[in-house]
């Protein structure tokens, strides 16, 4: 079938250009070229919004988390004009080869890794890790007050 084979040759040539090789499974390919992005190597997680601005404030943003397999060698795929990431949304099981424009990439600032304002999964502590650094602080801070109380 024509159809089928154009479509196989087009993924192949998208796959060659970024140096990814199939293996195990089948990732399908989701088109964020129109999204402003950030790569979080360090957390695994890349963040992306259809505006620049809700990145640099840390506005209602979204993110995936860098789905990490044994089978890749690899996953992040780097090119001259696009990045394509393998993700995992962290939702019913969906993972992807996500390509992004590498004009539209913006550095991830410090302050980033604090990941407030997203729409990621893994439960909040996960989501927001600086207010569960706070919540334990606050904790033992408690419990040493408290053992000071009894103690005196």
């Amino acid at each position: 079938m024509k159809l089928l084979d154009d479509y196989f040759k087009l993924q192949k040539e998208i796959y060659d250009h970024f140096g990814y090789v199939e293996d195990w499974v089948v990732i399908p390919i989701e088109d964020a070229t129109e999204m402003f992005w950030m790569l979080d190597e360090q957390a695994d997680r890349v963040r992306f919004a259809p505006e620049r601005e809700i990145l640099d404030t840390g506005g209602d943003y979204f993110e995936t988390f860098i789905y990490k397999q044994r089978f890749l060698p690899k996953w992040v795929y780097p090119a001259d004009d696009y990045t394509m990431i393998c993700v995992d949304t962290q939702t019913d099981g969906n993972k992807f080869l996500q390509v992004f424009d590498n004009a539209k990439r913006i550095s991830a600032p410090a302050a980033a890794t604090c990941g407030a304002g997203n729409k990621g999964g893994r439960g909040w502590l996960n989501q927001f890790p600086c207010a569960a650094f706070a919540l334990v602080v606050l904790a033992l801070t408690g419990l040493v007050v408290l053992f000071e109380v009894m103690v005196n």
